[in-house]
């Protein structure tokens, strides 16, 4: 079943998961935004509550997501803690009836900050490519840059 007909449809029985690979050298994560693991092309997805929230696109900045994932228990936080390198970050959307079969994929970010507590661990995303990137990644001001504006 493709994605757009079954969003179009007035009532369905199955469900939009999202599934979230969190990938660091030698460690991998897997969950799915669900109440139950799904298994996904031979791999187990565990249920873990998360929100991804996107930003407002103003021309200016570079675009950062922000990933909230619940805090259920101590492993997650765990395996933050062993990271060396900055996670990357893989979404895709599958539809419950086919698990196997993707419907779409984000999978060029790149988490730069991470934030946890008690009852949340935050990821702060970024696109990994050059192209992504601000250019100039500095804004040429008066204070700054005195000698290029006239007095």
């Amino acid at each position: 079943m493709a994605l757009t007909p079954t969003i179009n449809l007035p009532s369905i029985d199955v469900a939009l998961l999202h599934l979230l690979t969190v990938e660091a050298v030698g460690d991998t994560i897997l969950l799915v935004n669900n109440n139950e693991p799904i298994y996904s092309r031979g791999k187990k997805y565990e249920p873990y509550p998360f929100s991804l929230t996107l930003p407002l696109s103003d021309g200016e900045r570079q675009v950062e997501l922000l990933l909230a994932i619940d805090n259920v228990d101590q492993r997650l936080v765990k395996s933050i803690r062993e990271l060396l390198e900055p996670p990357t970050i893989k979404f895709e959307m599958i539809i419950s009836n086919a698990p196997d079969q993707v419907e779409m994929t984000m999978d060029f970010l790149r988490s730069d900050f991470i934030e946890y507590d008690a009852m949340s661990i935050q990821f702060r995303l970024r696109p990994d490519n050059i192209m992504g990137r601000k250019f100039p990644s500095s804004s040429y001001t008066p204070a700054r840059y005195p000698d290029l504006f006239f007095r």
